[in-house]
């Protein structure tokens, strides 16, 4: 009897464990699916409303805010072809890009296109290289050509510029941008394909068209002028060069943007006139500044920005802008001219250049030196019209903020510089001699709340480590979570072998 109901006992136990072990893989089964339940249904939420967020410093996986605001004043579809290769880094980077666009606006199509596949669709808008983008706005349509998507930087690497192509072409199918600044030559003036040729490539993807213009072979400033710059000449202007200018500034409200060097013994009496109409006066010597100075080289200052709507972003970034060689300014008539650069109080204009030690003596001026000025007039608020799409689509505070019809604004008229080579090239680079070149002419041309577009650079992010530190992360991972890893299991089996 004893026997039996031991046996019985045993039974019981051996029944009542099964059903335990089944109660628990039915239970991890559920929270198995529930899991994967959870999972399953968090991924077609995100498919349907994708939630993405940017960590990096600098926001690079990101469209800039003036490519969204380009899209917010989208009118109608958009379709972004892509003719690309599948697998190769153009169509990695082009399809990140095209991407972004299509997930920022809802009226914007993106398709990426083998021209190996779809030859007609290539042979449609006349593509002749894979890495060409086509922006497709109703029947119009721009085409981006790979060497305007990539170029070679300064030092040799190679700098994706995708964004500013696709944001220009949206821009000029939109009819918001196409302003043409012209660069003035014929009296040794840089060029903007070969002294400023990086400045060129930031402002024809800012929206912007770049000519040449020599007055000489003309009576007049071109009429779809906006902006005339005036960068570094080393001979006089003529007569009627001089006049021309002026009348494209004074009669037909153009803006002008005059970087000046310092020519020592070398009079230029049109130029002078010409700076005499905008209230501007250029200051003898080189600009000697021991106080602010790019390496401890007196001639390379770094001046102080004052607030202004051009300076004020670099302001922000706390980044300078240096002016190798400079001119100083003045400032004839006072309540139109804002300075924007101005030297330390240790500086002075050296008039003596003929030494190799710079010392301030009775002759030089005494800082501190303007080194860049702004000029702006004010003018009746023209008559509210129909106005452009741009306007249309001006949100209602934007709109709330403007003066009213019988009231007067001020617009921008020059931003005199005395120094031309910070835009050139070989400075561009510098902290913020870049964004200040190009602000300076979208602010002259009126764009500067569309357009100051920089490009998407991609610093490789360093960690500096001990040795010790360094020994300790080596350890850590190739031992230390492998051997936690293993403690653990062993843990679980041991705890679960006593139930």
């Amino acid at each position: 009897m004893q026997e039996s109901e031991r046996i019985g006992g045993i039974q019981r136990l051996t029944r009542a464990g099964a059903r335990l072990r089944l109660a628990r893989g039915a239970n991890a089964t559920l929270f198995t699916l529930f899991v994967v339940g959870i999972v399953v249904l968090l991924n077609v939420m995100l498919a349907q409303r994708p939630l993405r967020l940017d960590l990096s410093a600098d926001k690079r996986f990101q469209l800039a805010p003036q490519s969204r605001q380009a899209l917010d004043r989208l009118r109608q579809p958009v379709t972004l072809y892509a003719f690309v290769f599948e697998g190769t880094e153009e169509a990695e980077r082009l399809g990140d890009l095209l991407r972004e666009y299509r997930l920022a606006s809802d009226r914007v199509r993106v398709r990426m296109v083998d021209p190996d596949r779809e030859p007609t669709l290539a042979q449609k808008y006349e593509v002749r290289a894979a890495g060409t983008v086509v922006v497709e706005m109703g029947s119009n349509y721009r085409k981006i050509e790979p060497f305007n998507l990539f170029t070679s930087s300064l030092y040799g690497a190679m700098e994706f510029r995708g964004e500013q192509a696709v944001t220009r072409a949206l821009l000029e199918l939109s009819g918001l941008g196409g302003s043409v600044v012209y660069f003035l030559e014929g009296h040794g003036e840089g060029s903007p394909y070969d002294d400023y040729s990086e400045l060129r490539g930031y402002l024809e993807g800012e929206g912007f068209t770049v000519k040449t213009l020599n007055l000489a072979l003309t009576d007049s400033v071109p009429d779809d002028a906006r902006v005339v710059v005036v960068a570094g000449p080393r001979t006089d202007l003529a007569v009627q060069e001089r006049e021309m200018l002026e009348a494209f500034v004074q009669e037909r409200g153009g803006r002008l943007a005059l970087w000046l060097d310092p020519l020592p013994n070398r009079q230029l009496p049109q130029v002078d006139g010409l700076l005499a109409t905008l209230g501007v006066e250029r200051v003898p010597g080189v600009v000697v500044d021991p106080g602010r100075a790019l390496f401890g080289d007196a001639l390379s200052p770094v001046p102080e920005l004052r607030w202004h709507d051009v300076t004020s972003p670099l302001i922000q970034a706390n980044v300078g802008v240096v002016l190798p060689g400079a001119q100083a300014l003045r400032a004839a008539s006072g309540d139109r001219v804002t300075a924007l650069m101005v030297s330390t109080d240790r500086a002075w204009a050296e008039r003596d250049v003929s030494g190799q030690r710079w010392q301030r003596d009775g002759e030089d001026v005494a800082g501190p030196l303007e080194l860049a000025l702004a000029i702006q007039r004010e003018e009746p608020v023209a008559p509210a019209t129909a106005t452009s799409e741009a306007t249309s689509a001006a949100s209602a505070d934007e709109a709330s903020a403007q003066p009213s019809e019988g009231e007067t604004t001020r617009v921008p008229v020059a931003v005199v510089v005395g120094n031309s080579t910070f835009a050139r090239n070989g400075s561009f680079a510098f902290q913020g001699n870049r964004d200040f070149a190009a602000n300076l002419i979208t602010w002259l041309a009126g764009q500067s709340e569309m357009v100051t577009i920089r490009p998407t650079t991609t610093p490789l992010p360093t960690v500096l480590l001990t040795g010790r530190q360094a020994r300790g992360i080596f350890y850590g991972t190739t031992l230390g979570m492998p051997l936690a890893v293993v403690v653990a299991g062993v843990l679980v089996w041991w705890r679960r072998r006593g139930l």
